[in-house]
Formats: C-alpha cells, sequence, structure tokens
C-alpha cells in the first residue's frame, strides 16, 4: 500500500518511490536547504536543472501570504485584537512558519514535476 500524494508532500518524501527523504536534517537544525541531491532510496535527482528551485519561491509566497493573511483577519475580525497585537501575532506566525513553510514549497514544487513510480530506479547516483 502507498502512501497518498499529500501525505508524501507533507512528510517530505521523494514524489517518485515515496519513501526516501528530500531533508538530510530536520527543522531543529535550522538547515533549512540542506537537501540530498538525489533521493536516497530510488537515486531520483531532486534538483532538475539549474534554477529548478524558483518556481517554489512562488508557491511559497503564495502559502505564506495566504497564512498570514488569514492569521490578520481572524486576529482583526474574530478575536478584535488591536492593530499593534495584529502585528506582532503575524509576525510570530511567519518567524515559526518559516522554516516549514521553506521546505514544504520546495516539496510541492517536486512533486509537480515528478509521478509516483516506485518500480523505477535512477543510475544518477
Amino acid at each position: 500500500m502507498s502512501k497518498s500524494a499529500l501525505s508524501s508532500i507533507i512528510a517530505m518524501k521523494c514524489p517518485r518511490c515515496r519513501t526516501g527523504n528530500q531533508f538530510r536534517t530536520p527543522f531543529a537544525k535550522l538547515r533549512i536547504y540542506d537537501m540530498y541531491e538525489n533521493c536516497p532510496h530510488c537515486g531520483l535527482k531532486y534538483e532538475q536543472e539549474p534554477g529548478f528551485w524558483w518556481g517554489a519561491m512562488y508557491i511559497g509566497y503564495a502559502l505564506s501570504s495566504g497564512a498570514l493573511l488569514i492569521t490578520g483577519v481572524l486576529c482583526l475580525a474574530v478575536f478584535k485584537l488591536p492593530l499593534w497585537q495584529t502585528y506582532a501575532v503575524i509576525l510570530g506566525v511567519f518567524l515559526i512558519g518559516f522554516l516549514y513553510n521553506a521546505r514544504l514549497s520546495r516539496s510541492i514544487w517536486l512533486h509537480l514535476y515528478n509521478d509516483y513510480d516506485p518500480a523505477k530506479k535512477s543510475d544518477e547516483r
């Protein structure tokens, strides 16, 4: 039984085999973009061409903008916080979510360009 694409994106696993990790280090190490060059399990080359990750920046921008906009609306409309407290909450959400957002956007971008094919092995190692 294979993992779903969504669970593979969230867990930041290889899009081809959905087993190998994309990143070498956990979030706690604060090495945000410390990725393997190839999947440790199937050998898929992650950076497929120079500048491949530019698209992930746009995904990251959309994710962070949406999250911060929702946070701001909730603070102002639902919780009726003053503006300065709303800015403080938005800043906190940004600082906490930055690491996950940076990695998640790369995972989404990588999954958009690679199909699930667990039987395929690569010789690119």
